[in-house]
């Protein structure tokens, strides 16, 4: 696990197993985001994000929004 900080939004940990969307587009690789970028951020749980989901969010969600 690898806990990434993003200038004043926070952090965010990758966790395996995790639903990214990135612009609402998923994405397999977050590490690659540019974290100075990152605007808004909103997270689901394992149980939130099977619901709202489906079973690609078992593991739980995490969207991101850019600047770009």
């Amino acid at each position: 696990m690898n806990t990434y900080n993003m200038a004043g939004n926070g952090t965010f940990t990758v966790k395996s197993g995790r639903l990214y969307f990135l612009n609402g587009k998923i994405i397999s690789n977050p590490q690659n985001i540019p974290l100075t970028s990152v605007i808004a951020m909103e997270s689901y749980d394992e149980a939130s994000g099977q619901k709202y989901f489906g079973d690609k969010g078992k593991y739980g969600v995490l969207l991101l929004k850019t600047k770009s």
